[in-house]
């Protein structure tokens, strides 16, 4: 891409360059000047792609497998690989190594000792060290780096060598006249023709069956795309390979093909490797192609191909382009040619150069009569065609339009000797008034305007240059200047014309209406009766003289307006019109809107000032306490003088906070009382409750007590609430259980099994509830028959279960004192 007023040539960001495709690119570049007549002229070159190592090295085969003798001598050739890269020469200069196979199992780990490459550029790997007795196959990897910069790329394939014993030998190729290592043929040759007959008999002169299979390379030089098959033929009792083509040959795809052989003594398993070379020739198969669609150029008129030419040092009009991918040669070679369509034909006209495609003018030409010239362009190459069905060369057409370029011949001119617009004095900079257009019968005319005054003095508009647009420069004020005359300037630059120019100011209303104040604030009682009320008389004045500019229409905006404020449209009296309340939760303590005053009757500019009415509180609403207010206290507390503190009550008032009609007092209504003294006492200022008494919660009476609180405001009249108050009195573990008999009489039969239950005793206790209770129970003295157990799971929470330990005999029983 290329910038169009620099010239600067850049890789376009949509396009990915790849050497390996294509090493060059063909470049055409045209300019055009910004003269009041263009002229156009078109340079060409090459743009060379630099390389980057951007390809590994690819060896020609997949794999690598062999066979050799168990007797052959140190420093034997036992195979040799071939890598190719595609990069350019400086990233494509191959060294080979060998590394271990790391996949091929413990067996193969130590092969590398047994090869060497002695001649890193070659890849010819030779024998290292003697083959150990009972080592028949040996398994690793050579590596090919291409030592590129800025970095090494490489790949590694894997080599099989296979071990035999010395009496056995590898299959023999046999030389003949159809088993060359090299055939040309054309690239447009039949599929499946053949390109070689080869014969391998067995190395140890035994009639052995052979077997033959192609190797499948890493690139598409190398068999990659299985393009070429072989086939076993049986002559004469003997196995012949046959290698045909199975695809088309494209020369501009593929130039030369390496194939290898590999002949299989199927007795012994023994292999012989025989590589083949297919070279490709290229036929005249490809149509050359123009560069681009449509070929364009320039010429002016009036011009003699002599002046021409001197004028361009001998450069063309234009440049027609077109390649052919064929090799280089008479097939690549391209030729131009004018198509002519008769006596008054392009071939008349122009003339065009037959190895350069430059396009030259024959005659001189009018503008006038004739702006442009489209006619064909022939390109073919230089030999027959080897297309089918075609007939000669190979050739294609392309459309070619040569313009004939203006020059400056005639004079601009306005439509009308005067000109008047009208504009606003408001209009704001750079506001286009009126735009005047002159006229030019030449093509293309370079106008330029200019504007000055008729009377000299400062004027306050300016001329947009290139299209005549008149437009504000300055600030306009009717007051000051209402009419301009002014004179339009218009150049080809050759040739000038002038027009009269009158521009009227308008006036327009451009002062908005001023209030006295900027803010009218009142302070009113809440919840006035006596409504509707006038709280102002709001007044704005406007500057501007006109008549219906003073017409003033005041309206209101804001919050209340229409529910609870109007104003007279045009007394501008201010009403509440309904009481007003400033208490929560649905009371406004301050209620702000704005005035407005607009001139035009209404329809005109618009002043503001801001309102806003201040309620004063009345004591209207009474203390209101939460619906549930409950509280706890612990049994048995000391309350001491101050007593034991137990809650606070608040109660809301929604009155004005800042007045005393929400200032609260607290007292206690209905109190309980325990031995004729109250139990309870309240602090007046903050709602905090007291137990003044010791409770026992154990007592009926004084597990719970439910009180009466009032809240009183201090407004006049003052206002209550009340509410009820329930205090829960909290159980303290401070009752000992106790049994419920004193004595517990039972039996036991002398047979009784060790740990059965005898008799079952509970234990009670005052506190709380008796599930809360958990008893545990034992012996108080250590006895020898019996032992108790506390088992848990009864309604009573708990019991004590007195149990055997151990057999009791009636008769020793009896014996015993006291029994």
């Amino acid at each position: 891409m290329i910038n169009s007023e620099t010239g600067e040539l850049r890789p376009s960001p949509f396009v990915r360059f790849d050497r390996e495709q294509r090493a060059q690119e063909e470049v055409t570049v045209k300019a055009t000047d910004k003269g009041e007549r263009p002229l156009i002229g078109f340079c060409q070159f090459t743009v060379q792609v630099l390389d980057v190592n951007d390809n590994a090295p690819q060896f020609d085969r997949t794999f690598y497998e062999t066979s050799i003798s168990r007797s052959v001598d140190i420093g034997y050739s036992v195979i040799t690989v071939f890598a190719d890269d595609a990069d350019a020469p400086q990233n494509a200069r191959i060294t080979y190594s060998l590394a271990q196979d790391t996949l091929a199992g413990k067996e193969h780990r130590k092969d590398l000792k047994y090869f060497q490459i002695i001649n890193e550029n070659s890849g010819e790997i030779t024998l290292a060290n003697q083959i150990p007795p009972h080592k028949d196959r040996f398994v690793f990897n050579v590596v090919a780096d291409d030592n590129g910069k800025p970095f090494v790329q490489r790949s590694a394939v894997q080599v099989i060598v296979n071990v035999h014993e010395r009496q056995q030998s590898a299959p023999q190729w046999q030389t003949n006249d159809e088993c060359k290592m090299f055939v040309t043929v054309d690239e447009d040759i039949p599929i499946n023709s053949v390109l070689f007959r080869c014969l391998a008999i067995p190395g140890d002169g035994l009639k052995s069956p052979i077997s033959y299979k192609m190797a499948n390379g890493a690139s598409r030089g190398t068999n990659h795309d299985m393009h070429f098959r072989e086939f076993l033929e049986k002559t004469n009792g003997q196995d012949w390979v046959v290698l045909r083509n199975m695809v088309g040959l494209d020369y501009e795809q593929q130039q030369n093909y390496t194939l290898t052989l590999t002949a299989v003594d199927m007795r012994s398993l023994i292999t012989s490797d025989k590589q083949f070379h297919v070279i490709v020739r290229d036929k005249n198969d490809v149509v050359p192609r123009f560069t681009v669609d449509l070929f364009t150029g320039t010429i002016e008129e009036e011009q003699t191909p002599t002046e021409f030419l001197t004028k361009y040092n001998g450069d063309p009009i234009t440049v027609i382009k077109a390649e052919d991918a064929d090799s280089p040669g008479p097939q690549s070679e391209v030729r131009y040619r004018i198509i002519n369509d008769g006596d008054n034909g392009a071939a008349r006209l122009f003339r065009i150069d037959e190895l350069t495609g430059g396009i030259f003018p024959l005659e001189i030409f009018d503008r006038e009569k004739n702006d442009s010239f489209i006619f064909d362009v022939e390109a073919r190459d230089s030999v027959p065609s080897s297309l089918p069905g075609s007939s000669g060369p190979n050739r294609d057409i392309v459309k070619v339009q040569i313009f004939v370029a203006d020059i400056n011949d005639n004079a601009p001119y306005f439509e009308q000797t005067r000109y008047e617009a009208r504009v606003t004095e408001n209009a704001e900079i750079n506001e286009d008034v009126i735009t005047v257009k002159a006229y030019d019968l030449d093509r293309l005319p370079n106008l330029k305007y200019d504007l000055y005054a008729v009377h000299g003095g400062r004027i306050p508009f300016g001329v947009r240059t290139d299209s005549g647009a008149l437009f504000v420069k300055e600030p306009l004020d009717y007051e000051k200047e209402n009419v301009y005359h002014m004179k339009l300037f218009v150049t080809d630059g050759k040739h000038n014309a002038t027009t009269d120019l009158y521009v009227y100011i308008d006036d327009v209303n451009d002062n908005s209406p001023q209030f006295e104040k900027d803010l009218y604030e009142i302070t009113i009682f809440e919840e006035d009766q006596h409504v509707p009320k006038t709280l102002f008389v709001v007044k704005a004045t406007d500057a501007d003289k006109q008549d219906d500019s003073s017409k003033i229409v005041y309206r209101l905006e804001g919050q209340g307006v229409g529910e609870f404020f109007r104003i007279g449209e045009y007394s501008g009296n201010i009403e509440v019109i309904r009481p007003l309340d400033r208490d929560p939760p649905a009371g406004v303590s301050v209620w702000k809107f704005i005035v407005q005053a607009i001139d035009d009757n209404g329809h005109g500019l618009i002043g503001y000032a801001d309102v806003q009415v201040n309620l004063r509180d009345i004591n209207d609403n009474a203390p209101i306490f939460a619906r549930n207010l409950f509280g706890t206290v612990d049994e048995n507390r000391d309350p001491g003088e101050e007593g034991v503190f137990v809650m606070t009550v608040t109660a809301t008032d929604y009155d004005d906070p800042r007045t005393d009609n929400a200032r609260l007092e607290y007292s206690i209504v209905v109190n309980k009382e325990i031995d004729g003294e109250p139990v309870f006492r309240i602090v007046p200022n903050n709602g905090k409750i007291y137990a003044m008494r010791k409770m026992d919660r154990e007592s009926p009476s004084e597990r719970q007590f439910v009180i009466e609180v009032r809240a009183i405001d201090k407004g006049t009249p003052s206002l209550e609430g009340r509410g009820n108050v329930t205090i829960r009195v909290m159980d303290v573990n401070d009752n000992e259980p106790y049994f419920e008999k004193k004595l517990y009489i039972g039996s036991v039969a002398e047979t009784a099994l060790v740990s059965s239950a005898v008799i079952s005793v509970a234990a009670l206790d005052k506190d709380t509830e008796a599930s809360d209770n958990i008893f545990s129970y034992e012996l108080m003295d250590e006895h020898q028959y019996f032992y108790v157990t506390t088992e848990t799971g009864s309604s009573s929470g708990s019991v004590g279960v007195l149990r055997v330990k151990k057999v009791i005999f009636y008769f020793e029983l009896a014996k015993q004192p006291g029994s």
